[in-house]
């Protein structure tokens, strides 16, 4: 694994500790965002968190329901 990908599962891994059950989370985009988001589902399932994402793009809702997290919208 590189310096470059180690530094983005950390970043990752330190943005998904703040998850706590009843956040709304944001979500941006890119390849960070995509390991966080794998994380997040991680930690939901085993803690029974119940915690809502609102995407930036379509492309991030359609990753953030392959990994079955919640979504929902600004109002």
């Amino acid at each position: 694994m590189s310096w470059v990908d180690k530094a983005r599962l950390s970043a990752a891994a330190q943005a998904i500790r703040e998850i706590k059950n009843g956040s709304t989370v944001g979500l941006g985009s890119g390849s960070t965002v995509l390991k966080a988001l794998e994380l997040a589902a991680e930690k939901i399932k085993k803690e029974n968190l119940d915690v809502s994402f609102v995407p930036t793009s379509y492309q991030m809702e359609i990753a953030a329901k392959k990994f079955g997290l919640k979504t929902s919208q600004l109002e």
